[in-house]
């Protein structure tokens, strides 16, 4: 029983339970099945390279368990695997953008946030207002919401603005 026996039979169901605990708001028991899967996949380099890049699921995660250093790193690597793989103005690329954004600002790193939500939003929009309603799944529209709300928390601080806090 080798450990990429165990990643073929488990890996999937493990990450799609990461996605549903995250989705659900219980991110430490998110982040428990990540660092578990890490642990034991590390012995297996190429499916810690696969797994090691992290999902935005994971860095949502981490950010909801104010693992800031965690989140940051799984968005560079993730940032890193959509440049390579895709182009700079992807959606796909963009999303990590922003999710790397959200960690910056959660670390006080404002202008390199701006700079990050600058390059992600005009086209995580553009592709969203081309795309027919149908089109777009729940999830993406979700991801979206969450860049978008960090964005405004960006901007407008966490106290808001008058009107601003009723958005």
């Amino acid at each position: 029983f080798t450990v990429s026996a165990y990643a073929n039979r488990q890996y999937p169901a493990r990450i799609t339970r990461v996605d549903t605990l995250t989705a659900a708001g219980r991110a430490l028991q998110a982040v428990a099945i990540i660092d578990s899967l890490r642990e034991k996949l590390g012995a297996d380099s190429r499916l810690e390279e696969g797994f090691g890049q992290g999902t935005l699921s994971s860095i949502r995660a981490y950010m909801l368990s104010n693992r800031h250093q965690d989140a940051l790193r799984d968005s560079d690597r993730l940032l890193h695997y959509a440049m390579a793989n895709f182009k700079g103005d992807h959606y796909r690329t963009a999303e990590v953008r922003g999710y790397r954004a959200m960690v910056l600002r959660r670390l006080g790193r404002l202008d390199e946030a701006r700079t990050a939500f600058a390059a992600a939003i005009p086209v995580l929009l553009e592709s969203s207002n081309a795309m027919d309603r149908q089109q777009a799944s729940a999830a993406r529209t979700t991801r979206l919401r969450f860049i978008l709300e960090d964005y405004l928390h960006l901007l407008v601080g966490p106290k808001g603005t008058g009107a601003a806090k009723d958005i």
